[in-house]
């Protein structure tokens, strides 16, 4: 199944919209799971490689599920070999969430390398927790459907958690991680302990330091509409 008109046009202005403010050249891979065609749905568009499926649904126009148990996505992109635009004080990381389970359980968005890049939604407390390379932090937070949760860090010391572009949350860093080799993972622990139940849209990783976060939010939900409403 190839891409519909829709699809290749609104795939056209995202990506012109966002080299313009100059987003585009700061994103190391991004992918967008909604794509009518499942490979397109897998395929990392700033890198050109495929991500590998380890049990998702493809929704068309709707996203990738997660069944909360075993399923998950490898994203084929490691900070440590593969960061072309980030570096250990700065990194953009984040997933747009389109729907998610009201299960009580502890639940993983990404990770790499345990607290070094991490987005662990923790539902059982109604905490969210983040790493950017460095002490993973608890933020009281109920998740929300149709929203983008990233957590950054523009400086050595300091990391930040955002909902749609804007700092929710900010905690200092005292212990520093290393940059993780392995894979970022989405939708699990790095080893599989704890997975995420829902459906994704969207996934970024990407420098911070100049990158305009709410214009990428915003260009990601409207990317989302014109891809559901087609």
């Amino acid at each position: 199944m190839a891409l519909t008109q829709i699809e290749k046009d609104s795939i056209r202005t995202f990506v012109k919209e966002q080299y313009l403010n100059g987003n585009w050249q700061k994103v190391d891979s991004f992918c967008h799971f909604g794509l009518s065609d499942p490979a397109d749905a897998l395929h990392d568009w700033k890198r050109g490689t495929p991500l590998v499926n380890n049990g998702t649904a493809h929704i068309p126009k709707d996203g990738r599920e997660f069944n909360g148990s075993t399923s998950w996505i490898d994203s084929m992109y490691s900070p440590g070999l593969n960061g072309n635009n980030i570096d250990f004080g700065d990194v953009n990381v984040g997933v747009f969430i389109k729907k998610h389970s009201d299960s009580a359980g502890n639940e993983t968005l990404l990770s790499a390398h345990v607290d070094t890049l991490i987005l662990k939604l923790k539902k059982s407390s109604s905490q969210i927790r983040y790493s950017a390379n460095g002490d993973a932090q608890d933020e009281e937070l109920v998740l929300n459907a149709d929203n983008f949760y990233s957590t950054d860090k523009q400086t050595l010391e300091e990391q930040y958690l955002r909902r749609d572009g804007l700092i929710i949350a900010t905690s200092d860093i005292t212990t520093f991680a290393v940059v993780a080799n392995d894979n970022i993972e989405i939708g699990r622990e790095v080893g599989g302990s704890d997975y995420f139940g829902g459906v994704m849209s969207a996934f970024v990783v990407s420098a911070s330091v100049g990158f305009i976060h709410h214009f990428f939010s915003d260009a990601v939900r409207k990317l989302n509409g014109e891809i559901e409403n087609q």
